[in-house]
């Protein structure tokens, strides 16, 4: 079975960090998705989604790390969120993560989080299940 699904997600910050593990497993149990591969890809250019701890601190870590690398304020072409397109760039819109006994397949600390790097805006992730 292939299946095609949306979720929003709403940030409150220009960059955030927000867990979608809960959300996402959720959707796979309401659809009866047992085994398989789930792909989540964010639709926008200036957000990201990657598999990380669920730790305020790290994520504080992570965004520094990627701000030091794309000022928010640099001197850029791109006016006025180049430094967002160059994070996302880096850290890319999708993951692809396998699915058995109805959930994600995650390590004890991984968590689905999504990046967002020029909020704060409504986004959505588009999910595609290939299983059973």
């Amino acid at each position: 079975m292939i299946l095609h699904e949306a979720i929003a997600a709403e940030t409150s910050k220009q960059l955030d960090v927000l867990d979608l593990t809960v959300k996402i497993n959720d959707l796979l149990k309401k659809k009866g998705i047992d085994k398989g591969l789930v792909n989540l890809w964010t639709v926008h250019t200036t957000a990201a989604l990657t598999v990380n701890e669920n730790d305020r601190g790290l994520w504080s870590d992570l965004l520094n790390t990627f701000t030091q690398l794309a000022p928010v304020k640099g001197d850029y072409r791109h006016k006025p969120n180049a430094h967002a397109h160059i994070i996302s760039s880096i850290v890319k819109p999708d993951v692809t993560i396998p699915v058995n006994d109805g959930e994600m397949v995650l390590g004890m600390w991984q968590r689905l989080l999504l990046l967002e790097l020029d909020g704060p805006r409504k986004r959505t992730i588009k999910i595609t299940v290939i299983g059973e």
